[in-house]
């Protein structure tokens, strides 16, 4: 039960006493931010953490996303890829990036020593690799 000093106002207590509260509660919502910055930082950072692991790892069945130079050719890109012994599965952006999986093992080993940009897991670009 609320127990008012004699002579006051019941209506102007208990405004001052909502006003006080909402003044307690808005003055702790800076320091709760403040206190979930580091949560934030680093759920931000697994985050970018697993998409970095997901592009650079490639999968164990062999297949592999090439990308070549903007400059190179759709014929000459098709046949680095055909030169180290791969199949193609999945054009993008006009064949600078084609997916392609082993006839052989060691795909990605022989792509590396040729003319490509990056070889990157094809999961980054959007699919799977079949056809």
């Amino acid at each position: 039960m609320i127990q008012f000093r004699s002579g006051e106002d019941q209506t102007g207590g208990i405004k001052q006493g909502l006003s006080d509260m909402f003044e307690r509660i808005q003055g702790r919502q800076p320091r709760m931010s403040c206190a979930m910055a580091p949560a934030i930082l680093l759920g931000t950072f697994i985050i970018f953490a697993t998409v970095i692991k997901t592009v650079t790892t490639l999968p164990i069945d062999g297949s592999v996303a090439v990308v070549f130079p903007p400059w190179s050719s759709k014929l000459a890109n098709w046949s680095v890829v055909a030169a180290a012994d791969g199949l193609v599965t999945r054009e993008l952006l006009g064949g600078s990036i084609l997916v392609a999986i082993p006839a052989r093992p060691g795909l990605a080993d022989r792509l590396a020593e040729a003319e490509t940009l990056a070889l990157i897991n094809p999961l980054a670009i959007g699919g799977c690799s079949g056809v």
